[in-house]
């Protein structure tokens, strides 16, 4: 409490004293408060910090300095409640102050500037000091009706640990997420015995590969153990039959192919070959430009099969997509996440639906040195 008589606390007997004296005291401060306002304007202007956003699957926002993001979890200072750790699985997505608005931005108010590009595979040499790169692309749609957000994920089976670790987190900022996979018999059941013997050949390349470049395989780099994940592809058994109906065939499918293949990954061996450095980025950028040129192939000799292993598997998973759509609630994130291969001809046929294309954006599959 002041003391009697204090200038600050005016008295009934002396007012006019007291608010003069009120008067003086402040007469510094407003000196110097006009001194700091004349030498702030004089001052060249600060640049406004934007502060980072971490946008919850609830609906809710964090604001304040994001601290990074790995083993799946964002670390976060928020400004109300001080440092979190929030595991990606409920996050919507990570908005950067410093940075523009990219692909998965909460909402994107511009129209994309050009249509998607026809080819979902891209090879970038490298180029002096700076590593190529084999890149998968990734769509955004909009669907008005029901306001969903729509993602198309290019996957490549397989890749660098990074590249699933980056498509982990985007898939899993989705409310749901339709997957690839035929690798299942009818109803889920196991495949028959047959059925595997048939495609045995392509996984046991695709594991080569794997050993010879150094990469990871794709259903060991991505976790698919989510409730909010569905497989929106065909069973083997319908697939074999599709092909049958078509009167096409796997390219391993003649015994003396699956023979020449069994006698080429004997022979090669990657331990060997991880010795030669060299010689691995060789055949890793030949392999890259090779995947990049995936739409000649089923546009050319390959084009009844493509109908099959691309159009009509397309054409189930967005069917799929359909009983989603219809089922759920309105304002949903929703991925698919396909071959690169898959996207173009699934592309058109939203836009066809009357989906809006928002962009693309493109994610390293794998650095080539």
């Amino acid at each position: 409490m002041a003391a009697r008589g204090d200038p600050l606390q005016p008295t009934r007997r002396d007012p006019y004293s007291a608010v003069t004296m009120n008067t003086r005291r402040l007469v510094p401060p407003l000196l110097l408060a006009l001194a700091t306002s004349l030498a702030a304007a004089s001052a060249p202007p600060q640049e406004r910090v934007v502060p980072d956003r971490v946008v919850l699957k609830s609906g809710r926002e964090l604001v304040g300095k994001l601290g990074g993001e790995r083993d799946h979890k964002v670390y976060f200072r928020d400004d109300e409640v001080g440092p979190v750790v929030v595991p990606r699985l409920h996050v919507r997505t990570v908005v950067r102050g410093d940075a523009e608005p990219g692909l998965f931005a909460p909402l994107v108010l511009e129209p994309a500037a050009s249509a998607p590009p026809k080819n979902f595979v891209r090879f970038e040499a490298p180029a002096g000091e700076k590593p190529g790169a084999l890149l998968t692309g990734v769509v955004r749609l909009f669907e008005e009706r029901t306001r969903t957000t729509l993602f198309l994920v290019g996957a490549v089976h397989v890749a660098d640990h990074d590249f699933y670790a980056r498509v982990q987190d985007l898939l899993d900022g989705c409310d749901t997420v339709l997957f690839e996979r035929v690798g299942h018999g009818k109803a889920g059941s196991p495949p028959p015995d047959e059925e595997i013997a048939r495609y045995d050949a392509l996984f046991r390349l695709q594991i080569k590969l794997k050993d010879l470049l150094g990469l990871e395989f794709q259903k060991d780099g991505v976790d698919y153990q989510r409730d909010f994940w569905k497989n929106a592809d065909v069973d083997m058994e319908s697939l074999s039959a599709r092909m049958k109906e078509e009167g096409v065939g796997l390219p391993t499918d003649p015994p003396l192919i699956r023979g020449l293949l069994s006698l080429v990954m004997g022979v090669l061996d990657a331990s060997k070959l991880g010795e030669n450095a060299q010689f691995r980025q060789q055949i890793k950028r030949q392999s890259a430009a090779a995947l990049a040129t995936f739409d000649v192939l089923f546009g050319g000799a390959m084009q009844n099969l493509g109908k099959v292993l691309i159009d009509w598997r397309n054409d189930a998973a967005l069917a799929v997509l359909d009983r989603e759509l219809a089922a759920g609630p309105k304002g949903r994130w929703i991925a698919i996440f396909y071959g690169a291969g898959h996207l173009p001809d699934m592309t058109q046929k939203l836009l066809a639906r009357g989906l809006e294309y928002q962009g693309v954006d493109w994610l390293k599959a794998w650095v080539i040195e």
